[in-house]
């Protein structure tokens, strides 16, 4: 699903920007530092919302094996 999505929109992309003739759009010179920004932003917040469901994994799975394993030696 997820390998579809991303060749949809990189397909989108790639039409839209063959499709266009000429822009005559002026680039301001910050936004060359703008688009970096706004990447690395966007790596930043993707390995940190990794990291969250990871540790949400790690301590959902840890976390019920190690109390009920804990509460059976506790009870015997």
């Amino acid at each position: 699903m997820f390998k579809r999505l991303l060749s949809v929109a990189l397909l989108t992309v790639l039409f839209v920007l063959w499709s266009c003739r000429n822009a005559h759009a002026y680039l301001d010179p910050s936004t060359g530092s703008y688009v970096i920004q706004m990447i690395v932003a966007g790596l930043l917040g993707g390995l940190f919302a990794v990291k969250m469901f990871w540790r949400n994994l790690k301590s959902l799975r840890g976390g019920h094996i190690s109390k009920k394993s804990n509460a059976r030696r506790d009870e015997h």
